[in-house]
This record gives C-alpha cells, structure tokens and sequence, in this order.
C-alpha cells in the first residue's frame, strides 16, 4: 500500500464527520481528516501532517459540494476554529451533532440506550455572554482577537458573531481605548467579557502579569461609553501558566459580581465563577436536569462539581436537602450567597474535591438518592465514580459537555450497576462542534422510575 506524503495531493470521498468539524476520508486504507469538509463532499486536498493512525489535509477544491454547505457569515471563520461549524446549515448541525454523540456512546461506551432528539436553539447566533480575547503589545500596536485552532497563533477579529451585541459593542470600545493606552498595557495578556441573561449588566476582566498603569482611566472611559458596564476587574496571572485566572483580583471599578437570573432564581456571579454561555439553552438543560431527578419531598441529592450553586438551588425547592460540594472556594462562597438571596435554607454548600468530600460525607451518614455529576470536559476521575457508587444512590444524573469523556464514564457506571434511561442532547454552543448531553442512570436494583415524557 502506498503511503501519503507531506505535500501530497489526492481526490477523496468524504464518508464521516468529527467533534471538531473535520470531515473523514480515506485513501488506500489510510484514515484522512479534513478540515471544513463535509460528508457526501468529493473534494481535492493537500496532505500537511502525517501520524501513526491518520493523515491531516487541507481542502484544495471542492468537486462535489454538499447541499448542507452555507456561506459563512464570519471573515475569519476558517481561520479562528472557535466555528467549527459555521459553514453547515443549521438542521444539519443539530443532526451531526446527535450522530457523533450517538457513536460515541455506541462505540466507546458500548450504551444501547435510544438517544432523544437534540434539543437546538431558537436563536443560534449571538447567544454567547462570555468571551476571552487574547492581547498581544508590541512598542507601536496593539492586537487583540482569538488563537487559532490548535495554536497560540492570534487572529485578529472585529466582532465575534456568537457573542451577544452588547458584548461586541463593549469590545469595541476596549479594543479603542487600548490602542491609546497600549504602552501602560504591555503585561496584558487576555480580557474576559461577561453578560448577565439580558445584557443589562456586563463584566470586563483584564488578564495580566502585574498591575496595569493605564487600566483606572480606561475604566473611566468605558464607564462613560458603555452604560450597562456593571464591573472592571483585574487579575494578575504571572507568564507560563496554562490556569486563565491567578489567585490576585483587584476591583478597578463597580462591582464584583453580575445580578443573574435563572430559571427564576436570583444569582450573583462572581467574576472568576463559572457559568453557561448560552442562557436560553442553559434553562433548558437544567429543567431536563429537574424533570429527571424528580426527588420526593424527604430525599437528599448531592450535587457535584456545583459551580455557584444553581442546580443545587434549583433542586432545593423540590427535595429535603441538597449538598453541593465544589473544588472553587469563591465559587462555593457565591453559592451560598445565592442561597441566601433565594431564601433557601436546606441547601449547604462544600469546598473541596468530589473524591475526598464524598467518603466523609458516607462516613457522616449521609445517603442520598440521588447524585448530580457535572464536571468538566476531562469528565469525572475514576475515584469520583467510585465515591459515587459507594454511596448507592437510586440515580444519577450526568450533565456532560463531551461526548468522548461521558461514553468512557458510562462504561463505568454500567460495571457499577447503573444504566442510562433517557440521553437528552441539548445544542448549548451552535456554529461549534460542541455537545452539551443530560443522562439519567438508574440502578439495576433500585426501583425508581424514569419520569414521563
């Protein structure tokens, strides 16, 4: 079999479609990922990388288009690589996206369970309230964008079109002001731009290695310009670090956190907190979330990997008590702020590791029925799962923003007994490879019923 080489042209058919948006091929046996290529396409392509398992082309025609094909809107879209999917018509997204979790489940979990539809937005462009923009200064510019897909290589962007307007508008101004001011600037290395559900309120969170001289005026400025800038933060996070934020924050102007609403309740989010970019779909998630832990009014529910406490508090109404434990101490601080603004009193928040929290929890005589696992796309360590199961919940309820890492942690729920009932897919980032998934598990002893649909 002859083998590709680095420079090489070849006609492929492409038969398959990846999480990150690269269509497959394959030539004489050799599996060939293609970027911006869509299934059904023949296309023309040039080989830039080999490895042991696959090649990597890039498209030089296409021959044969797809009809799920679009015009991209964006004029970096196929540079940036934060829309890995901008060029494929939406319904047709959605139907990608099922079918990578569905093989993922298949093939790497080995899960027979049906996969409901995908869940997809109403408004699949500027959904998004949250952006980190990448700052590099030099003597005479001043350039700010995204890193290219992969690399640390900036692109250079006017407007993002996922995020909401509002937050394009407050970029604008930040990219202006920086301009004027870049010789204060020169240890800036990222910003963070956050809105709360309806723009009434926005955050800007300055990135750098050491405190920026020029940051209090133009925190002045945008405070004149931008009425709805409800915070300025800065955080000092030294070269070299692969962690976004360091443990020094400093309030430049406003306040620390933006006033949220969700699903009802009120929320103060701390600037370095987490939380969903998409508020609509978020709302979605999390009443799927509610729909399957179903609890009775004397049930416990522990909820892991808590974030600022919003499934915990939106549990709370429904179940005796919930405990959220959280490895973020300002996160779990905020949590139970929280609970304090929604006048929530049977919900306790911890912070710590879920693998060290959950056995002295089982050790304190807690059992609760049901478990909440969110965490992050690295999915849930083993001795996470293992606490899990010691405590013998009737269900789990796995919230899951990786398709790979949540199909290799049912495999081992289902060593342990618990099967997924219902998959829920919920389109959270449209225009990217994305896939947010709700799963209820069930024990094979427990007696507990899927809610109805």
């Amino acid at each position: 079999m002859e083998s590709l080489e680095v420079g090489q042209s070849i006609v492929l058919l492409i038969t398959g479609f990846s999480q990150n948006g690269w269509g497959i091929g394959r030539h004489n046996g050799q599996v060939v990922f293609v970027d911006q290529a869509l299934p059904k396409e023949t296309v023309r392509v040039k080989v830039y990388n080999i490895k042991k398992n696959y090649v990597q082309a890039k498209i030089e025609e296409i021959l044969t288009f797809s009809p799920n094909r679009v015009q991209t809107s964006c004029p970096v879209s196929s540079t940036c690589g934060g829309c890995q999917l901008q060029h494929i018509a939406y319904e047709e997204q959605l139907r990608l996206k099922e079918q990578i979790l569905t093989n993922a489940l298949r093939h790497i979990g080995r899960v027979s369970c049906a996969v409901m539809p995908i869940l997809g937005a109403k408004t699949p462009w500027n959904y998004r309230n949250k952006a980190q923009f990448h700052v590099e200064i030099s003597e005479d510019e001043c350039k700010i964008g995204f890193f290219a897909q992969g690399s640390h290589r900036l692109i250079e962007v006017d407007e993002c079109l996922l995020l909401c307007p509002e937050l394009n508008t407050l970029y604008h101004l930040i990219k202006k002001h920086l301009q004027v001011f870049a010789p204060q600037m020169k240890e800036l290395h990222h910003i963070v731009l956050k809105s709360n559900h309806d723009s009434s309120a926005l955050a800007a969170i300055f990135v750098a290695g050491r405190e920026l001289e020029g940051l209090t005026k133009i925190a002045e400025l945008l405070h004149k310009e931008c009425p709805s800038l409800a915070s300025v933060m800065e955080n000092i996070q030294k070269t070299g670090s692969s962690v976004l934020f360091g443990n020094r924050w400093r309030l430049v102007w406003g306040e620390t956190y933006l006033q949220e609403k969700i699903c009802g309740l009120d929320f103060a989010i701390d600037a370095g907190s987490f939380t969903q970019v998409n508020h609509l779909q978020m709302e979605i998630l999390y009443q799927k979330v509610l729909e399957y832990s179903a609890p009775a009014k004397d049930e416990t529910i522990i909820d892991l990997y808590c974030g600022t406490g919003t499934i915990s508090l939106l549990l709370a109404s429904r179940a005796a008590k919930v405990i959220g434990v959280e490895e973020f101490a300002p996160a779990v601080k905020d949590a139970q702020t929280n609970a304090h603004l929604n006048h929530i009193n049977n919900a306790r928040f911890i912070a710590g590791t879920a693998e060290k929290e959950l056995p002295r929890l089982l050790q304190a005589g807690i059992r609760p029925q049901t478990i909440v696992l969110d965490p992050p796309r690295q999915g849930c360590k083993p001795e996470v799962l293992q606490a899990t199961f010691a405590m013998v919940p009737a269900k789990i309820i796995y919230v899951s923003c990786d398709p790979a890492t949540l199909s290799r942690d049912l495999r081992v729920c289902a060593a342990a007994g618990y099967q997924p009932t219902m998959i829920q897919p919920v389109d959270m980032f449209p225009q990217t490879g994305h896939v947010e998934t709700c799963v209820l598990l069930s024990h094979k002893k427990s007696q507990a019923s899927s809610p109805s649909l």
